[in-house]
């Protein structure tokens, strides 16, 4: 599968404008993008991110600092430093086309 670099950036678009304190688990999934990216095709780019440190699991948005037996399943997503830099990029670099 091909990268798609306006699918990566619509993802780090949406998870960061999620609130990762929220109280209520607004976790992003591959279904929650609008338009033509398939679920498929959005699970892989989430991976991608994940694996290259753009996107981490986060539990600060359920207060679970403690409660490390339920962070698997109750963790979301938000952009690491080096997310919100790949976004300001991809931000910059459609700006000029």
């Amino acid at each position: 599968m091909k990268r798609n670099m306006d699918l990566v950036r619509e993802i780090l678009s949406e998870v960061r404008d999620t609130d990762p304190f929220s109280t209520e688990p607004a976790d992003f999934h591959a279904g929650q993008l609008p338009g033509q990216w398939g679920m498929k095709k959005v699970s892989y780019h989430l991976v991608l991110l994940l694996e290259e440190g753009f996107l981490t699991r986060s539990t600060l948005h359920v207060g679970r600092w403690q409660d490390q037996s339920k962070q698997d399943e109750e963790a979301g997503l938000r952009l690491t430093w080096k997310g919100h830099d790949l976004l300001r990029k991809l931000n910059e670099e459609k700006a000029y086309l």
